[in-house]
């Protein structure tokens, strides 16, 4: 059997930590306005995986949700505000983790990129 490889990931401040493990249902980057407005950059990495792989550690109660559009909800440490995950009621069983967020990601890496069209014109 082989072993599934699994990752530490926190918030800026380290008061929210999780761990995910393989396998992923995908990595992508965005550039969709929301996401650049979320993360302030030009766009944002996400890596999709399914709920039963993702167990928040450490810092449940520092987590503030916010929904951005409908069935659609964005967390983020409300310590240091680092964006952290969001969910969608369209895709229930998946969690879509900023890959930044994730440590030692080294070996993972987008294999498509969204909303070329909402690309910022200055990237």
């Amino acid at each position: 059997m082989t072993q599934r490889k699994s990752y530490s990931g926190s918030c800026l401040c380290h008061k929210v930590q999780f761990k995910i493990s393989e396998p992923f249902h995908y990595c992508a980057t965005c550039h969709c306005s929301i996401c650049r407005r979320q993360t302030g950059g030009d766009m944002t990495s996400w890596l999709g995986v399914s709920k039963k792989r993702f167990d928040i550690t450490k810092g449940i109660e520092s987590i503030k949700h916010f929904t951005s559009s409908p069935g659609t909800d964005r967390a983020f440490c409300k310590e240091c505000g680092s964006s952290l995950f969001w969910l969608s009621k369209d895709h229930q069983n998946t969690i879509s983790v900023t890959l930044n967020s994730i440590h030692d990601n080294d070996d993972i890496s987008p294999e498509k990129a969204l909303f070329i069209e909402d690309k910022a014109h200055w990237s």
